[in-house]
């Protein structure tokens, strides 16, 4: 009855939430905007089920006294969207350190079972898409997944 989006972006901070966005749209891909901490994924996932891509900021908390409580963070999430069994999902890290997503990785899989974390996990560097260089973030996010056939192939499904 209701299509379910496939697109979440998740932030803490509401001018980059809408950047996001604002990009998304513009380039026809509808996502649902969450602030964090606000608004969050059902504790069940609801429609969230369906989600095939995450863009989430990795500092979501950013009064926290280290960055894993961020991760810890974005670790509930993903375990609120992703049913049980798995599905195939991309988490997108948006973010101002991209240095640091390899730590994320390492925090989801020492702490996650498989089946609830993301099947791919890619970063896209906030400052490289400032002004109006947020129109090609759709193009960034395409040029990626298209380097991974089966990536691709899954997150059509």
């Amino acid at each position: 009855m209701f299509a379910a989006s496939r697109v979440i972006a998740i932030d803490d901070e509401e001018p980059y939430l809408q950047k996001l966005c604002r990009a998304l749209h513009d380039s026809g891909i509808p996502c649902v905007p969450l602030k964090y901490p606000d608004q969050q994924p059902p504790e069940n996932g609801g429609w969230f089920r369906n989600v095939r891509i995450v863009f989430c900021d990795l500092h979501l908390i950013p009064s926290a006294a280290n960055v894993e409580q961020s991760y810890a963070a974005i670790g509930t999430m993903l375990e609120r969207i992703i049913p049980d069994g798995g599905s195939p999902l991309l988490l997108v890290i948006w973010t101002n350190y991209p240095n640091q997503v390899d730590e994320l990785q390492k925090y989801l899989g020492d702490r996650y079972p498989p089946d609830k974390q993301p099947s791919a996990v890619l970063a896209l560097s906030k400052a490289d898409f400032e002004n109006d260089n947020a129109k090609r973030l759709p193009d960034a996010i395409r040029e990626r997944l298209e380097s991974n056939p089966q990536l691709c192939a899954l997150l059509e499904w």
